[in-house]
């Protein structure tokens, strides 16, 4: 019997810890409180990232594969714009991560790369709506509109 994937939820999940990486890049936390944390968050979500984009990569037969990609992506990109950050001189974890620095700059090109490749996959299969960017539908701008 085969393994059930609740993908939008995997995602959701990934994209919520690198939403945390971001947020720690933005913000000016302690990093002796909270630069293990960190290290673990941006290790973890790189592995479970690359193992939801295989999946889906690999299931083109997935109903809402365009979607999966689109908010793979995005999630792609958001951590490839905040490992720079963390790693800056003047980021408060930038000491900590320094002995991961390398490591930690080559997931940051993965993630540019995955993103590209996203794109370019969802330019072959939907050139239509084959954007990163959020999209408002119709039926949200009518529900947004009504009083």
């Amino acid at each position: 019997m085969g393994q059930v994937i609740h993908y939008q939820d995997d995602i959701f999940l990934i994209d919520s810890l690198i939403g945390f990486v971001a947020d720690a890049a933005n913000l000016e936390a302690d990093a002796d409180i909270l630069g293990e944390t960190v290290l673990s968050v941006i290790q973890q979500a790189d592995r479970a990232f690359r193992t939801i984009r295989e999946l889906v990569l690999a299931n083109s037969h997935l109903v809402d594969r365009n979607e999966y990609l689109m908010l793979l992506g995005r999630a792609a990109a958001t951590m490839a714009d905040a490992l720079p950050k963390l790693l800056a001189a003047d980021s408060a974890f930038s000491g900590l991560l320094q002995s991961k620095a390398d490591d930690l700059r080559a997931v940051s090109r993965a993630h540019r790369g995955f993103v590209q490749e996203i794109q370019a996959l969802l330019d072959t299969t939907s050139p239509d709506t084959a954007n990163l960017d959020d999209h408002v539908s119709g039926d949200e701008l009518s529900e947004l509109l009504r009083e």
